[in-house]
């Protein structure tokens, strides 16, 4: 096989495997951002209980501005059986309109950028309300991004070290 098919060979199988890489680390930033909002989710269910079962909006709306330390998280809502929202948390620099337009029972959905969990919130066996917490993808995105860049910028570097080491090869 010539030197030249050798390199094309070479750079197709490292961008094959580049963009094998950025998939799985997608996936995995993807899967880890649920579990996270999961977690966070079902610990707020569980500290709302009470005030969703004595309709106290203001402790709910303390509970959740609890939020305010993991800063991707953008909107955090109680809502009622009925699906009305009863207490809601806003990130400073995010609108209103960053509630889901459709409440779920539990699980979680991506739209918009957006990553949003569901989860009810049960007392003495009986859902009583629903938590909803929406995280901003932008940081995953920004992180796949970067990794993209580096990645790019690794095989522009290969492809001009082989390309000299091949050029230098063939003249002699």
């Amino acid at each position: 096989m010539a030197v030249k098919h050798k390199f094309i060979a070479v750079v197709l199988l490292a961008c094959i495997a580049s963009a094998a890489f950025i998939g799985w680390q997608r996936s995995i930033l993807r899967n880890s951002m649920v579990r996270f909002l999961s977690s966070q989710t079902a610990i707020l269910a569980e500290n709302c209980k009470a005030a969703l079962a004595f309709h106290d909006a203001e402790d709910a709306k303390e509970t959740l501005s609890t939020l305010h330390v993991e800063p991707s998280i953008v909107f955090g809502g109680v809502y009622t059986r009925d699906n009305k929202l009863f207490a809601a948390y806003y990130r400073d620099y995010v609108s209103t309109e960053v509630h889901p337009n459709e409440l779920q029972n539990s699980g979680f959905s991506f739209n918009g950028g957006l990553l949003s969990v569901f989860k009810p919130i049960v007392l003495d066996g009986e859902i009583i309300g629903t938590v909803c917490l929406r995280l901003d993808m932008s940081p995953m995105y920004a992180t796949l991004r970067r990794n993209i860049g580096i990645i790019i910028a690794v095989l522009f570097l290969f492809a001009l070290v082989f390309s000299s080491v091949v050029g230098t090869s063939s003249s002699g």
